[in-house]
């Protein structure tokens, strides 16, 4: 059932946010339930609520910086919920932000090369944008659930 729960969430949540840039309350809500719900069946409850809130915070300190959106969070935490592993959690969210930081780098080096700008001086110029909330030098955005479900599928694999 877990497994099926896991199909049904990469499938839904990667075709809405996809087409909608949306990540459905409508969707994690029943599948975090749900997972919660196996698990307590299975003895393994506290696990999966243990899980469930460790991914939400992690992820959550990613949005209080703006690097995320809310919908991300949720779905990150719906993920913990699934997997009932908090090592599982923790390995998705360090592939998330290898990730992640292998994309702002090429980014970056794409822009200097690019601007035949210093990287110092696109650095301050992201920091300033950065401390007064103004859009960056290097605008990057992406549908979130792809990434998010990708690591959590490997780090479930993996552990």
């Amino acid at each position: 059932m877990i497994y099926f729960l896991a199909t049904v969430l990469v499938a839904v949540t990667t075709y809405t946010d996809l087409k909608y840039r949306k990540i459905y309350n409508k969707t994690l809500v029943p599948v975090a339930l749900a997972a919660l719900v196996y698990y307590a069946v299975d003895g393994r409850f506290l696990e999966s609520l243990l899980a469930l809130l460790f991914a939400f915070f992690v992820f959550f300190l990613v949005y209080v910086f703006g690097m995320t959106g809310a919908g991300d969070v949720k779905l990150f935490a719906t993920w913990g919920a699934l997997s009932a592993n908090t090592t599982v959690v923790g390995l998705a969210f360090l592939i998330y932000t290898f990730v992640h930081l292998t994309v702002s780098l090429v980014l970056l080096a794409r822009h200097v090369l690019k601007n035949k700008v210093s990287v110092i001086t696109v650095l301050k110029q992201d920091l300033l944008a950065f401390v007064t909330r103004s859009p960056g030098v290097v605008k990057f955005s992406f549908p979130g659930a792809v990434l998010i479900n990708l690591v959590f599928v490997l780090a479930w694999f993996l552990v």
